[in-house]
């Protein structure tokens, strides 16, 4: 379903506040992009899965420490909704330096946000990394 003009902008704002406060290791920005209860994420991480505004805090605190500095530019942003229900998915190009290292990873970034308080809010986030060994045109990996 489209999204009124009023909502794509709100959901944008988030979106854009969270790259923000993802780039500069904003904590308090962070925070304020998700609602204050019933949330949860699934990062690329096998033990990435947090329920709940403190564990994301958590996991958004140990990102910031393993990362010298991170950069996240989207692409191809489509945002959907009903109500004061939205959601949206993007590729998102994440360069991480850390240690003298860096890495690029190109992921996939879904947001569920819920409008409250005349802000949208994010309920759930998931980043996901493409499985490469599958390949294109083929739903799963060979065995």
């Amino acid at each position: 379903m489209a999204v009124d003009a009023a909502s794509r902008a709100g959901v944008q704002e988030t979106l854009e506040k969270f790259r923000r406060g993802y780039e500069t290791k904003d904590m308090d920005l962070m925070v304020d992009c998700f609602a204050a209860d019933d949330v949860s994420i699934f990062g690329t991480a096998a033990d990435e899965k947090r329920i709940g505004l403190e564990q994301i805090k958590f996991q958004i605190e140990r990102d910031f420490s393993q990362a010298d500095s991170i950069q996240m530019s989207y692409a191809d942003t489509s945002i959907f909704g009903a109500g004061t229900v939205a959601w949206s998915i993007s590729d998102v190009d994440l360069v991480i330096r850390s240690g003298g290292q860096r890495v690029s990873l190109q992921v996939r970034f879904t947001a569920v946000m819920e409008a409250l308080g005349g802000k949208w809010r994010i309920r759930h986030s998931h980043l996901s990394l493409p499985d490469k060994d599958t390949e294109e045109g083929q739903s799963f990996p060979d065995s």
